[in-house]
């Protein structure tokens, strides 16, 4: 068997070892999901958490989106709930929304 050795650019190397450390000891994801919304254009609002959150905590998180109903009108960056499922995460809206008459 041959190996072969690839050119690795050092200014990738810490960032790729951090993110290794954490991937392997913390794991975290970015959450996306939709909400209900009244009195908007569309029926559902796209949301996003404003920072990763750990993977053991992303159920209470989509569990806490459940109920969750916004009224219009919404803009893009507003936040729709304070530290979701005690992550210190935040859910912003990722779409404005318009009030309909």
């Amino acid at each position: 068997m041959q190996y072969v050795l690839h050119w690795i650019p050092l200014y990738w190397l810490p960032p790729r070892l951090e993110y290794t450390k954490e991937e392997g000891t913390n794991p975290k994801r970015t959450v996306c999901s939709t909400v209900r919304i009244i009195g908007g254009r569309y029926p559902r609002l796209p949301v996003r958490t404003s920072e990763p959150v750990p993977k053991e905590k992303i159920k209470e998180v989509i569990n806490q989106l459940k109920g969750l109903t916004v009224k219009a009108p919404v803009r893009r960056g507003d936040v729709i709930l304070r530290n979701v499922a005690g992550t210190g995460a935040d859910i912003v809206a990722k779409m404005d929304v318009e009030e309909t008459s």
